[in-house]
């Protein structure tokens, strides 16, 4: 994560990461806003150039590959913990 990315609330990004599986497994087209709008909370999940390949797999209704990359990057973050 670049150093100008401002850490995120951990209960945000647990909280944010949720709902969008939740759009992204019901191939809710709202994914693509949700992911922009709440970007600040989802970030620190993909790690380094992740997130712009995860924003484009969103944008362009990947949402399958999306879903895989976001249960991937949350249980990476759950093993930090």
């Amino acid at each position: 994560m670049p150093p100008s990315v401002p850490q995120a609330d951990p209960m945000q990004t647990s909280a944010a990461a949720a709902q969008l599986m939740k759009l992204l497994a019901e191939f809710n087209p709202g994914a693509v806003e949700f992911t922009e709008a709440n970007e600040a909370a989802l970030r620190p999940l993909p790690h380094g150039d992740s997130w712009g390949q995860f924003v484009k797999l969103v944008q362009g209704y990947a949402f399958a590959e999306a879903q895989a990359q976001l249960h991937q990057a949350q249980t990476e973050l759950e093993a930090l913990k």
